[in-house]
């Protein structure tokens, strides 16, 4: 019915425009949508006329709404008409989405020609002539979008009604209660049941044997039947060797790859069996031999023999004696081999539940005699888990007790494994006992997820060890790979990705998997932004673009234009961060641009936000703000020696946020920006490295005071990284008890040697001293510099 509606519609589309071509004069003024559609169609309906257009059959859409809305408003509409009726919508909906966004293009050029117009309140007669024919264009163009959003959001209201339907639907099946399986009354009937279905079959299977065009089916087929029935028995049974016999191989060849080669053999050879059981079943399908309820035990071969194949591959994985799994996962070989043993159970156990359903579905069934055919397989389900939960729960506890001394395992996961074991044995207890007071669905439902749930989590360790032995393997060192990120990261994408699956043993729907993947591609409404992945994705792409052209700007800046200018290191680091801020910003802008993200709509909200914000940010903005006045004006820059609020030493990093200064003594003090900015700095190399220094003498009572000065003159000018220019000045400063103090100030060529010209006039002092005879209580010591 869709393609008869699309090929009408197009049909029309075709004929209204040879219409339009036929009456169409040369040069004609513009026309709206509307004149075209009125032209074409005057006694039509414009949704139609406009669906016409846009190749949508409304009329169609609205007599299928209508029959959806009255199927919905029945008082039990069967699950299967709800979910024809579902797809329908969804295909519908599918075809509406695109039309959503017609004519995006044209009505910004319009809605951009309305604006240039301004206002026309005292515009001239033919300006507000003009935006009137402007504004019925961005009507009429409009018009389809509008249409389509209409559409689109009855089909999605309808599907969520009927999603909201079949889950509550689902939720109530749960809670029915019938009469407990061991009554007696249920027993017998049970085994009627059981014998009448037994009978039923073995009946339909003699009849096929015996019927001649059957017979004659199957010998026509025998030849292709009789290869595929070897060929599946080969695939399943005979894979095995072969996948051993090449793994030994590879292993000698590839002793490093042993746990990958395992892996992967492991996974070829449950594919092949898979593969196997599907070219069974559709071999004893081409035989023609079978019946109706035949034919549904045999179609469920597939999903049984998965079962089984599955189990057997995790529990070979989850449990596998050839790799030293991580504590607490390095269970000793008698769990190793138990716990192998009790999944290969399940899954024959899970299997063989699921054929005993697919033979009891041939018929109704009470729903007491359904949980009675349930029964036994629950109970060996159930006694199984509880086994297997307490295996792991005691090799968990044992584990943990062995590393109680050491930190080889990991407590958290001693932990979680621990509690999943003892998850397991309570499930195990709780599903049978729902199941013996006449709560089928509800005991199915908690024990069989329970089951697949444990084998997800199985499977995820299992992968996880893979990723980490291929990396390893890549690396050559474990060591490595142990303290990489790769791997945790590539662990946290399977566990996202399981998310789905999670979700489906436990009761969704494959259709509530496909509404919620609609949404996240249709994207979320938040505040007036619209943010979608592909939106997401194309600013994470383009910001990674525009980053790693900032950074190939900025060492190119910083290895080959800078240093061939004049500009100083700190010039050249200033104009580098200034570089990555811009590539920065711009980065960030055209990425929101070409994501199509309108930050406008987040005006209002981030304005609020601002204020609040503001208050508790105004020490951070105020020391960004710092920084940007620093690598702005340069009063101070990387490599300067200065002192501020009692710390002295070099600039060696000058940030946006603060500025880290190296003392001395070599540690590094970082000082805000905002107190560079605000305070009192002394910049001792600031435009050139000369410095002053002092020198202090003292000398006993007696000595003459002009001798002291010139000695003390004479050793500072001796010194060659003293300026003679002006020349130091030499003070006597005044007495003391016992002494008479002096002072030798000189200009020296570069301060940041002032410490060792200080030590080295202080000791041709106390030569010049020595040898004058001059005497000195107290000794020479230099004082602090002025």
């Amino acid at each position: 019915m869709m393609l008869r509606h699309l090929i009408a519609g197009f049909a029309l589309l075709l004929a209204s425009g040879a219409a339009l071509a036929q009456e169409a004069p040369v040069a004609v003024p513009e026309e709206t949508a509307t004149d075209v559609a009125t032209e074409v169609a005057p006694d039509l309906d414009p949704r139609i006329v406009y669906g016409i257009m846009s190749g949508i059959d409304y009329s169609a859409w609205a007599d299928r709404a209508a029959r959806v809305e009255a199927l919905v408003a029945l008082p039990s509409p069967s699950s299967f008409a709800l979910d024809r009726a579902r797809t329908d919508l969804v295909a519908w909906r599918d075809i509406f989405s695109p039309q959503r966004s017609q004519n995006v293009a044209r009505i910004a050029t319009v809605q951009a020609q309305i604006t240039a117009l301004g206002d026309t309140a005292t515009a001239a007669p033919a300006i507000v002539a003009r935006a009137t024919e402007l504004t019925a264009q961005l009507s009429a163009l409009q018009a389809p979008a509008r249409l389509a959003d209409e559409a689109f959001a009855q089909a999605d209201g309808l599907i969520a009604e009927i999603d909201r339907l079949l889950r509550e639907r689902q939720n109530a099946a749960l809670m029915v209660r019938a009469l407990s399986p061991l009554s007696p009354s249920v027993l017998s009937q049970t085994y009627a049941e059981f014998t009448s279905r037994i009978s039923g079959l073995g009946a339909e299977v003699y009849a096929s044997v015996q019927n001649q065009n059957r017979l004659a089916t199957f010998a026509d087929r025998a030849g292709l039947v009789i290869l595929m029935l070897l060929g599946s028995l080969v695939m399943i049974f005979g894979i095995g060797p072969f996948t051993r016999r090449l793994r030994v191989a590879l292993g000698q060849r590839f002793p490093d790859a042993d746990s990958v080669t395992g892996y992967l053999m492991a996974l070829c050879r449950a594919v092949v069996q898979l593969l196997g059981v599907l070219l069974l079943t559709n071999a004893l399908k081409e035989s023609g031999l079978f019946g109706y309820r035949a034919s549904i035990l045999i179609n469920a071969l597939p999903g049984a023999g998965g079962v089984i194949i599955m189990m057997n591959w995790v529990g070979g994985r989850f449990f596998t004696q050839a790799r030293a799994n991580p504590p607490p996962f390095d269970f000793s070989p008698e769990v190793r081999q138990k716990g192998k043993h009790l999944t290969w159970e399940l899954g024959w156990m899970m299997a063989g539940g699921l054929m005993l359903l697919e033979l009891v579905s041939t018929s109704e069934t009470p729903e007491a005699v359904r949980n009675a055919f349930s029964l036994p397989v629950v109970l060996m389900v159930a006694f199984t888990l509880f086994r297997f939960g307490r295996l792991i729960a005691r090799a968990a506890q044992s584990e943990t007790a062995t590393a109680a001394d050491t930190t080889a395992a990991n407590p958290i996961w001693s932990f979680a494994l621990r509690i999943v074991g003892q998850g397991a044995m309570a499930l195990a207890v709780l599903a049978p006992a729902i199941m013996l007071i006449g709560f089928g669905q509800g005991a199915e439902w908690l024990l069989y997820p329970a089951v697949m749930t444990l084998v997800l989590l199985a499977a995820l360790v299992a992968l996880q060890w893979f990723v980490f032995d291929v990396f390893a393997l890549i690396m050559h060192s474990r060591d490595v790979a142990q303290s990489s990120l790769w791997p945790v990261l590539v662990a946290i994408a399977l566990m996202v990705l399981s998310l789905p699956v999670l979700a489906l043993i436990w009761g969704a729907r494959v259709d509530d998997l496909g509404e919620l993947a609609a949404q996240l591609a249709e994207g979320f409404d938040i505040g007036g932004l619209q943010l979608s992945p592909m939106a997401v994705l194309t600013f994470i792409i383009v910001f990674g673009i525009g980053l790693m052209l900032t950074r190939l700007v900025q060492a190119v800046m910083a290895g080959t234009v800078l240093p061939r200018t004049r500009l100083d290191r700190g010039g050249q680091t200033a104009l580098v961060s200034g570089i990555r801020y811009l590539g920065l910003t711009a980065a960030a802008l055209a990425a929101f641009s070409m994501a199509g993200l309108n930050l406008s709509s987040l005006a209002v909200v981030a304005g609020a936000l601002s204020v609040g914000i503001g208050f508790g940010m105004q020490n951070i903005v105020q020391n960004f703000v710092s920084g940007i006045i620093l690598l702005a004006g340069r009063a101070i820059r990387q490599g300067d020696w200065i002192e501020v609020g009692g710390v002295s030493g070099y600039v060696r990093e000058i940030s946006v946020r603060s500025t880290r200064i190296e003392t001395f003594d070599r540690s590094d003090v970082i000082v805000p920006n905002a107190s560079l900015v605000a305070g009192q700095v002394v910049n001792w190399t600031r435009g050139n490295a000369v410095g002053r220094i002092t020198v202090a003498a003292t000398t006993a009572y007696g000595t003459d005071p002009v001798q002291v000065m010139e000695i003390l003159r004479a050793a500072a000018e001796s010194h060659p990284m003293v300026l003679l220019s002006p020349k130091p000045t030499v003070l006597m400063t005044g007495f003391a008890a016992d002494t008479m103090n002096f002072e030798v100030k000189a200009l020296v060529r570069d301060i940041n040697a002032g410490g060792s010209v200080r030590s080295d006039i202080t000791v041709e002092v106390a030569r010049r001293f020595n040898a004058a005879g001059i005497q000195s209580r107290n000794g020479l010591a230099p004082l602090p510099v002025a």
